[in-house]
């Protein structure tokens, strides 16, 4: 006695109508769309690691450049130091020359009017000692000394007056502009 049995039949009739249509397609796309996205996952986990290879030879690289880099370390600081000295000295340089032309201006304001005793210079300061027949002739060359450019200030420290000799001494301190 056997019973009936009743079957299933998975298998779409072929002629299915619209939702089995449906349904094949969204089915076949739905794989094309799994299949794409695996594809791009594994292609972009793939680069990851090309990336990183990347990254770590650089930061060998990096490395050794800091080592190479150390290394000249003590000759960049000597040569820092050198440039800062040479700059300097030439500034200096260029300072002794601006109150060289100074001195030849005031050399030439004082022809013939006063004797220059001493001439001194230091720095961005000279001192003058000089010697006039009269106040007038002082006066005057003291006056000239005031109109010279790069002169920024003049004070007179001393004066005396020799009268047995008829000379009227006097010291100058003046400042130069740097």
């Amino acid at each position: 006695m056997e019973k009936s049995m009743n079957s299933i039949n998975l298998i779409p009739k072929k002629d299915g109508g619209l939702l089995n249509q449906f349904l094949n397609w969204a089915l076949t796309v739905g794989r094309l769309l799994i299949i794409i996205t695996q594809t791009l996952a594994l292609s972009v986990f793939i680069y990851r690691f090309t990336i990183d290879m990347k990254i770590v030879d650089l930061h060998d690289e990096i490395k050794n450049q800091s080592f190479f880099l150390k290394s000249f370390e003590d000759n960049e600081k000597k040569y820092r130091n050198l440039q800062e000295r040479l700059s300097i000295a030439s500034g200096e340089d260029e300072n002794k020359s601006k109150i060289s032309d100074i001195i030849i201006k005031i050399i030439d304001l004082g022809k013939n009017r006063v004797t220059f005793v001493n001439i001194a210079a230091s720095g961005s300061t000279f001192t003058l000692e000089v010697q006039g027949q009269s106040s007038n002739a002082l006066n005057t060359f003291v006056e000239d000394l005031k109109r010279i450019d790069n002169i920024t200030a003049i004070s007179i420290s001393s004066v005396e007056n020799k009268t047995s000799k008829g000379l009227i001494n006097m010291s100058i301190i003046g400042q130069i502009k740097k």
